[in-house]
């Protein structure tokens, strides 16, 4: 179903299957994540016309029915029950209230980092932990392993205080129970209140279930049990969700007057180090200014095709991002570029990362350099002699090649 006409659908779940249009407009803004239109109203009021038999204009599924003026039901009640009612108090209110730190489109990047990551995981794998970690990361924590399956979390840079526990299962365990009788819920509880953790998180990389265990136990776990398939389809309504909660438990204690994430700072200090460090040795990012973002980008001599520094928490790299806007042009440029493959690496010294991205508009080529990276903060002026080092020779390898682009 499209997103709408599941928010239509959850809200009047939520209302007991039937609802007033005034009832129903209520309910979909509680679902719906911002940004929205100024006219959402009337998609609402569309999209029930055209998923309904009673209607004129009837072209969908027909998923509502029109019981009087202006009083909408779900066709189907079958197992149709009503929710609770939303509490205006406590937790959840202080939820509904909270926005993150970030810009949507700083989120939006978020989600495009993290999809990365899995495009090249597969759950199978032993090393399929490593992607969640880096799923925690990029949300804004620092992970700490205590044992095979539990991890803790706490603000990326900031204090040690624990912000949740995570309970790892592993791929292939039956996600509702460790044995027949005895639930995850039940493990999660058991860790958090070890550990005297108000927060839980339930995920085997492909689902995720977050629970507060503090104050407010009265309320309902956030599940989402299509995570993997909200990553692999970008669909940033869902993600802005879960970031939205991620960011409340780790960023609600912090000073109101503190605007930028502690990673943010984290951040700037690193970019600070080694902008300062590369003006010594080249004058490529030299009006470059620190970023509170994992990268920097400079021009590569032609139009949208850019040179760049990232930083992750265990690792680090260089690339050439190629983007025009054109698809096909992209992959041209790129295929013009590896053609030439073995030329470059001899240049630069070392095997080079090829990706053409198949599924996406751009293209790039990078470097990894592995065994540190923001985590390591007493590692840092090694790091950044490494990156520069190894922008220098990239952009050496790389820019008569570019030059010769038409």
């Amino acid at each position: 179903m499209p997103a709408i006409v599941d928010d239509i659908v959850q809200a009047l779940k939520n209302l007991g299957g039937e609802a007033t249009l005034r009832e129903l407009y209520g309910e979909v803004e509680r679902i719906r994540i911002p940004p929205m239109s100024k006219t959402w109203p009337a998609k609402v009021r569309q999209t029930l016309e055209f998923h309904s038999s009673d209607s004129k204009v009837f072209k969908g599924k027909d998923y509502f029915h029109k019981i009087g003026k202006g009083i909408w039901a779900l066709r189907n009640q079958a197992g149709i029950k009503p929710s609770t009612p939303v509490k205006k108090e406590g937790m959840d209110q202080r939820y509904r209230d909270f926005s993150p730190p970030e810009s949507f489109e700083t989120i939006s990047n978020y989600l495009k980092t993290i999809k990365e990551y899995r495009d090249f995981s597969d759950p199978a794998s032993p090393t399929w932990i490593d992607y969640i970690q880096e799923f925690f990361h990029i949300m804004g924590f620092s992970t700490e392993r205590k044992e095979s399956r539990l991890i803790l979390l706490k603000d990326m840079g900031g204090d040690s205080v624990i912000k949740a526990i995570v309970v790892y299962i592993f791929p292939g365990e039956n996600y509702d129970e460790i044995l027949p009788g005895l639930n995850w819920d039940s493990y999660l509880l058991f860790a958090a209140n070890y550990h005297h953790i108000e927060w839980g998180i339930l995920t085997n990389g492909l689902q995720l279930k977050v629970i507060n265990y503090g104050n407010h136990k009265d309320q309902p776990p956030f599940f989402w049990p299509d995570l993997d398939g909200i990553i692999k389809n970008q669909k940033l309504d869902n993600f802005f969700t879960i970031y939205k909660v991620f960011s409340y438990f780790r960023d609600r204690k912090k000073e109101p007057e503190q605007d930028l994430a502690s990673r943010h700072k984290l951040r700037l200090e690193f970019w600070k180090g080694l902008l300062n460090q590369s003006k010594t040795l080249t004058p490529c990012f030299a009006n470059i200014t620190p970023s509170k973002e994992n990268w920097l980008s400079t021009g590569a001599g032609k139009s949208y095709f850019n040179f760049a520094y990232v930083i992750r928490m265990r690792d680090a790299q260089i690339e050439l991002y190629i983007d025009q806007g054109d698809t096909k042009k992209n992959k041209k440029y790129f295929d013009t570029i590896h053609a030439q493959k073995d030329r470059i690496e001899k240049t630069f010294g070392k095997p080079l990362d090829w990706q053409r991205l198949e599924e996406k508009r751009g293209c790039r080529v990078r470097y990894v350099i592995e065994d540190s990276g923001l985590s390591d903060k007493d590692k840092w002026p090694e790091l950044h002699q490494q990156m520069i080092n190894a922008m220098i020779e990239f952009q050496k390898a790389l820019r008569p090649e570019i030059k010769r682009l038409k």
